[in-house]
């Protein structure tokens, strides 16, 4: 059954599994669709009690994860009416919460402190004064000290120790505790389109249902709902369009929403590969591009869209370099 699955999910051709199943090495098809629905209706039973359980406690039990999603489907018959078709909808995922503290996604609160305006008084200045320069400054000292162990062949002895120091206090913080998993659970695909306004609201009302929420009782708690920039938009346009309403459900007040955390990070990317690397063939040592030619590795094609791990990778075996090379230089 788990190969079963893995073919269904690879989306292997009907061939190859039909052949697997009469060697006995997974089962038919039809029989692996049965399974995935009996399991995905027992894990609905299962988070639909949890944040029923949990709304009672006035508690919020899941976040939603929510990206579009396109599928382009060939024909390989031609035919009237048969042509190739990209099927677009949108996907989520329910996140189960850690312990949070009490009252934390208490709607009536928030809306309570939104009505204060006190966003008004938050300043460039106020959010430097909120950085612990302190942390980040010792954080970067034990990136130097790792780089040096890690390239440094009479230092290798100490890696342990300061790996060990990544994961404990005062460097780490908020750390989760030792082999403790975060719960997620897919919800059923849609065919809304989540970048349109209308099909972002049809898409939410939709996962919320799945998840077991009440949509009249949805202005209660505060939902947290993230995903990339496009859904962060179109959602924030979609609560802007409903604004005027007075009902809590209906005008989506106790939805929060934030770009997810990845999207953050390559966006980041995007920028730092935009200022930094320069021409394709520049000659200026300090430029990212003449860095990764030098390190025979290649340059971004787009940098406004680079393409993720690869250029992490190349960033990050270029500072590295560069803090053994500065190693050296004092060391001379």
């Amino acid at each position: 059954m788990p190969m079963s699955v893995f073919h269904f999910a690879a989306q292997s051709h009907i061939d190859v599994k039909r052949t697997l199943s009469r060697f006995g090495a997974i089962v038919s098809d039809t029989t692996t669709r049965r399974n995935l629905i009996s399991m995905t209706k027992s894990s609905l039973v299962k988070l639909r009690t949890t944040v029923a359980q949990a709304r009672t406690r006035k508690e919020a039990a899941i976040g939603i994860v929510l990206d579009n999603i396109q599928n382009y489907v060939l024909v390989h018959q031609d035919g009237i009416g048969k042509a190739p078709e990209l099927k677009v909808g949108t996907a989520a995922t329910a996140i189960f919460l850690h312990p949070h503290a009490p009252g934390a996604f208490d709607a009536a609160d928030h809306t309570k402190r939104v009505a204060q305006k006190l966003r008004k008084e938050l300043t460039t200045e106020e959010l430097y004064k909120d950085v612990d320069w302190t942390h980040i400054h010792n954080v970067g000292a034990l990136h130097w000290v790792r780089v040096l162990v890690q390239y440094v062949p009479r230092l290798k002895s100490h890696e342990e120790e300061i790996y060990r120091l990544f994961r404990t206090a005062p460097i780490a913080k908020c750390r989760m505790p030792e082999g403790r998993k975060t719960n997620i659970q897919p919800l059923g695909t849609n065919s809304e389109r989540e970048t349109e306004t209308q099909g972002m609201l049809r898409a939410i009302q939709d996962f919320l249902t799945q998840a077991g929420v009440d949509l009249d009782k949805i202005g209660d708690l505060l939902i947290w709902i993230r995903g990339d920039g496009a859904s962060f938009a179109a959602i924030k346009r979609l609560k802007g369009f409903l604004a005027s309403l007075e009902n809590d459900s209906e005008s989506l007040r106790s939805i929060i929403t934030t770009p997810e955390i990845w999207h953050t990070r390559a966006t980041d990317l995007n920028s730092i590969a935009t200022v930094h690397y320069g021409p394709s063939a520049s000659k200026d040592p300090s430029s990212l591009s003449k860095a990764s030619t030098t390190a025979q590795m290649k340059r971004p094609t787009n940098t406004k869209k680079c393409n993720f791990y690869p250029t992490v990778r190349s960033m990050t075996l270029i500072w590295e370099a560069q803090l053994i090379d500065c190693w050296r230089s004092a060391a001379v």
